[in-house]
């Protein structure tokens, strides 16, 4: 019997939620992911905004959570859960490639929503079940840092709380970002967010760099494996941790490319120190539709592998 056998039949064996137990679930995670859209810009924000952004009466909100403080409970104890598992994850190939899965991982957890949270600290009662949760998250987080650092991919001197505060630190960015653009106002540079998140200059660009970093391990669009770092540099001894290096080669590289395709690829990558965009969240941002995104896109990694001024570029570049 193959393992292929043995997976169909454990499948076979595990029940299928039916009838009003799957339509509970289905609500259960409109309703997580409305909550976490919701609490997470606005604390305060009233149940029934929640309802209406997950599309459910008020009254089926209430019986599944009866009260925000069980919602805002339920997703911070979601929100541990998942980031102990990816570390977990990352610990069992971390040792194959340091460097990159601890990139990998950070990357990862922003997407998985590390730092969101923190303006719901205090709204609820924590129990033994949500400290045990985090307990073992911070063990699992401090170990991945630990692998890395022994391996001597990252510097002796950071720890899990660094870690936790650079997370929370991408956060603010983010939120005084969309706060910008959604009143019209022009993104803030670099002063401003130090000044609004109450820290220095130097601790904001050093969060932005990083973040770069990890968007330039995503997979390229349509792709599995080849990652916008591999088109943009190729493997030709541009290491992903020599970030003023890096920060040099993808502005000549890029300003290479047709106005347009180089602000794709910024708004797609996050490649200008800001945040990665959706297809979507790009068109409704340069006013295109998503094909049109999708084609420009394209032919930007097209030429980023083999147009012959492109590769001038880097081989200048190399060999300066």
């Amino acid at each position: 019997m193959t393992p292929d056998d043995d997976g169909r039949r454990e499948q076979a064996k595990t029940p299928r939620p039916r009838g009003r137990q799957a339509e509970a679930a289905v609500n259960d995670g409109l309703i997580l992911q409305a909550a976490r859209e919701v609490l997470t810009v606005e604390p305060d924000a009233p149940m029934a905004e929640i309802a209406a952004r997950a599309g459910v009466g008020i009254g089926s909100l209430y019986r599944r959570f009866p009260s925000k403080e069980a919602l805002a409970y339920r997703l911070c104890l979601d929100g541990m859960s998942a980031l102990a598992d990816l570390a977990r994850r990352t610990i069992e190939v971390i040792d194959d490639d340091p460097w990159d899965h601890f990139v990998a991982f950070i990357g990862d957890a922003i997407d998985a929503g590390a730092g969101s949270l923190r303006g719901l600290a205090g709204t609820f009662e924590a129990d033994e079940d949500l400290n045990r949760v985090a307990e073992r998250m911070s063990a699992l987080i401090q170990e991945v840092l630990q692998r890395a650092q022994a391996a001597g991919a990252v510097r002796d001197d950071i720890n899990a709380n660094d870690i936790g505060r650079f997370f929370e630190m991408l956060r603010g960015i983010q939120k005084l970002r969309e706060a910008a653009a959604a009143g019209g106002r022009p993104e803030p540079g670099l002063e401003e967010l130090a000044s609004q998140l109450k820290t220095s200059r130097e601790n904001v660009e050093a969060a932005l760099s990083l973040y770069q970093i990890c968007s330039l391990h995503q997979p390229i669009n349509g792709s599995q494996e080849e990652t916008i770092e591999e088109a943009l540099i190729g493997d030709e001894g541009i290491t992903i941790d020599e970030s003023e290096t890096l920060r040099q080669a993808l502005g000549q590289l890029l300003d290479s490319l047709a106005p347009n395709e180089k602000q794709v690829l910024r708004l797609r990558y996050g490649l200008a120190k800001g945040f990665t965009k959706t297809v979507e969240e790009v068109a409704a941002s340069l006013k295109l539709t998503r094909e049109r995104v999708r084609q420009i896109e394209a032919k930007a990694i097209a030429k980023l592998r083999a147009d012959p001024a492109i590769q001038g570029e880097k081989v200048r570049f190399l060999a300066s």
